[in-house]
């Protein structure tokens, strides 16, 4: 009985262990400044969020450069492009782009479309939502 209650307390101490390495693989990898990709399970330095139901909110090499050099504010910083960079990335991901904030919402719902408060340019999941609607 004693070897039965020692392997189960094994058991259990194991799996915390297990799911601890997998909170500090996750926190390591913010602490770096990646993003976590939680469909695969690993560390990304090419995303720029991660959003629930889209995923990656992928960079290309372009991208991460300016990213990076804006942030650091170096010389390299291209501060128009990095917005062209971003506002694109917006459209591809069905974003919505605040121009008051000159920011994208990545996590954006098609039931948002035109109820978000000032003006926005909303993708065109919208377009088809409000043709459809009509």
């Amino acid at each position: 009985m004693k070897y039965v209650k020692y392997i189960s307390w094994t058991i259990v101490i194991v799996f915390l262990l297990i799911q601890a390495k997998g909170c500090m693989e996750v926190d390591s990898c913010l602490d770096f400044g990646n993003v976590w990709d939680y469909d695969e399970k690993r560390c990304r330095s090419d995303c720029l969020a991660w959003i629930k139901g889209k995923g990656c909110i992928e960079m290309n090499e372009e991208f991460q450069k300016l990213f990076t050099a804006c942030n650091e504010k170096t010389p390299q910083c291209d501060e128009k492009r990095l917005k062209e960079l971003l506002f694109a990335a917006c459209q591809k991901y069905q974003g919505a782009w605040s121009l008051a904030e000159n920011l994208c919402y990545f996590d954006f719902e098609p039931e948002e479309c035109g109820k978000e408060p000032g003006k926005w340019i909303y993708p065109s999941v919208c377009d088809t939502k409000t043709a459809q609607s009509e």
